[in-house]
């Protein structure tokens, strides 16, 4: 009988540790990665849902997500933007900088930020170069077509790589450095990467007063007591994170509707406001709230 127990406690014990370790398959909520390289494709169910299929592996304190696998892109300014870019841009392959992933019920999304199309190098190979060319591009193709790892220090766009690349070929052929201003340095990328920063219409919200609401719809919005910056704008639609499922939980709670002091980031994606929540700080009135 106590062996039979002694049995029933070990395969308990190694079902709950392969359980617990099954389950650590998710990236934490809230990691900002460098740079993520993969493909922009839609959803087969025509829901404007958009995924990111990944080019290369990303980690993350012992998580590995595979090249391959696809993870959900949130609506943004900057999804916007690169669906409008992938009608021009063919294969509609992108480095996307300053990713931040988000984390909600059981699944990982990515929210993105700045984006630079990549153009295959095999498409750009021509059969009029020499031998010597010829090899120069065999070699540049396969430093190029090698996975970006997202945790280096420095991944830059291939696009301005094969031109620190071509910039090499050329001094090793002729001992004459290419001119600087046919030459793409390093100032002129982080200049670049700035300059598209700038563009992203995106708004920090810190600290402002909110009530979480439920609209015609069934779905949970904040709605803003005031805004600033003359903005108009009266609710946000809520990005799926952590700090979300939070206070929907908190929310769940109780039967009125509560306040809230929110930080985040404001989007705009197709016309509507989105909220993706850093914090929420649930406000007390103490019964006299507004008096």
């Amino acid at each position: 009988m106590k062996k039979i127990l002694v049995i029933l406690f070990v395969v308990s014990f190694v079902s709950l540790s392969y359980a617990k370790t099954s389950k650590q398959t998710l990236l934490r909520d809230g990691i900002a990665l460098k740079v993520a390289v993969g493909k922009l494709i839609a959803s087969d169910s025509n829901d404007d849902t958009w995924f990111l299929e990944l080019g290369s592996p990303i980690t993350d304190n012992g998580i590995v997500i595979n090249a391959g696998q696809k993870i959900e892109l949130l609506p943004s300014s900057s999804l916007e933007m690169m669906i409008d870019n992938a009608k021009t841009h063919l294969p509609a392959t992108y480095q996307l900088w300053n990713v931040k992933i988000t984390k909600y019920k059981g699944k990982n999304y990515i929210f993105p930020s700045v984006f630079f199309p990549v153009h295959p190098l095999s498409e750009k190979q021509t059969s009029e170069k020499s031998d010597n060319v010829e090899t120069s591009s065999e070699e540049m193709n396969k430093q190029n077509s090698d996975p970006v790892d997202p945790n280096e220090i420095l991944s830059l766009p291939t696009e301005i790589l094969e031109q620190f690349i071509q910039a090499g070929n050329v001094m090793n052929e002729t001992g004459r450095r290419i001119p600087d201003t046919n030459f793409v340095t390093i100032d002129d990328f982080q200049q670049e990467l700035e300059r598209k920063r700038q563009l992203n219409p995106d708004i920090v919200l810190l600290d402002e007063n909110a009530i979480l609401v439920r609209d015609e719809n069934s779905e949970i919005k904040f709605t803003l007591d005031t805004f600033g910056r003359n903005v108009d704008m009266t609710s946000l639609h809520l990005l799926p994170c952590e700090a979300l499922e939070v206070t929907e939980l908190k929310q769940s709670s109780s039967p009125e509707s509560l306040r809230f002091k929110i930080s985040g980031i404001v989007t705009k994606y197709k016309g509507n406001n989105y909220l993706l929540l850093y914090k929420a700080t649930q406000i007390y009135s103490y019964g006299n709230f507004g008096k």
